[in-house]
């Protein structure tokens, strides 16, 4: 006959059950920029760690943390690529068998700082069909400029940016506009403005040229035109 054995022990009735312990969870932010938000997250009696970061101020509850969530150990986490000035909610659920712990918080993102955008414009030569002038910016992306006849309309910077004539921004550039009236004055803008979402572009002051007066017309008299000019005025006396 042959025998069978049982490896596994005979459960003893007096042992008392493996007691479920109830987890802890919390979550600290400790870092924020433009971009990134930088936090801990520590945890007891957990057999797993789940968080959610979402955009706004109302944090997303446990069932959608553990759904939808990210999976991680207890320490620091960085959740970068962000936008700036936002409101974020970060929620986190620890898990122990059946039983579960919430913890949530929120923090935003810094706003990005406005670079001091300048702009400026200085006179340069002028003919009787032409004028140059120099234009330079400072921390902008985009540089434009425009020149109409002085007094025919008001200029904005929204409108030079839309309608002008662009030229390398944060380095001063000489332009030449040609095909100008003599002796008019000419009104210049330029403006300027950077890649950054709510900025404002700035205008410079307006810079008024005028061009230069005709060159009066010579006449080369002749012997003949001279003697028969010297002799009608003699006769006059």
């Amino acid at each position: 006959m042959v025998g069978c054995t049982n490896d596994e022990p005979t459960p003893n009735p007096n042992t008392p059950p493996v007691e479920e312990k109830e987890p802890t969870v919390a979550i600290e932010v400790k870092g924020i920029t433009t971009d990134a938000i930088t936090f801990t997250i520590s945890a007891t009696d957990a057999q797993s760690i789940t968080y959610l970061l979402t955009e706004g101020n109302v944090a997303a509850d446990a069932d959608r943390v553990v759904s939808e969530g990210t999976k991680v150990e207890a320490g620091e986490i960085t959740c970068s690529e962000l936008k700036a000035d936002t409101d974020y909610s970060i929620a986190v659920v620890a898990v122990n068998i059946e039983k579960q712990a919430y913890a949530y918080t929120g923090a935003k993102t810094e706003d990005i700082p406005m670079p001091e955008v300048t702009v400026s414009l200085r006179e340069g030569s002028v003919t009787e069909n032409s004028l140059s002038f120099f234009v330079s910016s400072t921390e902008a992306d985009t540089l434009k400029w425009v020149c109409i006849e002085d007094g025919s309309r008001d200029v904005t910077a929204a409108q030079v940016i839309a309608n002008g004539t662009a030229t390398e921004a944060n380095v001063e550039s000489e332009i030449v506009v040609e095909n100008l009236e003599s002796n008019t004055s000419y009104a210049i803008y330029a403006a300027a403005t950077c890649d950054i979402e709510g900025f404002e572009p700035v205008i410079s002051e307006k810079l008024v040229v005028k061009t230069a007066e005709p060159e009066p017309v010579g006449y080369i008299l002749s012997d003949t035109t001279t003697a028969a000019a010297t002799k009608h005025s003699s006769s006059l006396d």
